[in-house]
């Protein structure tokens, strides 16, 4: 076997192994979603009072009174007491696609060996049409099949990278 021939099995190799190594991976989406829940628990203290009026009349001999009065009241303040409590969670949402099996071409084509030729202008000859289907045979390998509007079919075999 020449030397060329072992030189483009080679390459062909590879790129296959490539192309293998390539399309075997899944696709997948990752999404996390976090989650940050602060609760806030608040605590008041109702006041407290406590009273305590004395009122003193003292009358004196001549009929005149004086009348004291001491208040000795205490009033407690409210009091309020805030706990925070911080709760994380996380959610992760992981999605696996599947690749496609099928593709499906059309396109146009002229013959370029009559570019150019004519007294008017370009002449390209007549526009062929045509499709071509795939369907993905193993991992990244594909066979498909050609048709043109000349009457042309064929088959051929490629991959994915």
């Amino acid at each position: 076997m020449e030397l060329k021939y072992k030189v483009l099995i080679g390459a062909a190799v590879v790129a296959g192994a490539f192309a293998w190594g390539r399309f075997s991976a899944p696709v997948e989406i990752k999404e996390v979603e976090k989650i940050k829940i602060v609760q806030v628990e608040k605590k008041v203290e109702a006041s407290k009072e406590k009273k305590d009026v004395v009122t003193v009349v003292v009358t004196k001999p001549d009929g005149s009174s004086t009348t004291t009065t001491t208040d000795k009241s205490t009033t407690d303040t409210a009091s309020t007491t805030d706990t925070a409590t911080a709760v994380d969670s996380e959610k992760t949402k992981t999605t696996k696609y599947k690749k496609p099996d099928w593709n499906v071409s059309v396109f146009g084509a002229v013959d370029v060996r009559h570019i150019g030729g004519g007294a008017g202008g370009l002449n390209t000859g007549p526009i062929i049409f045509g499709g071509e289907i795939q369907r993905r045979i193993f991992g990244p390998f594909h066979i498909s099949g050609l048709l043109l509007s000349n009457g042309t079919v064929g088959v051929g075999l490629g991959f994915t990278f």
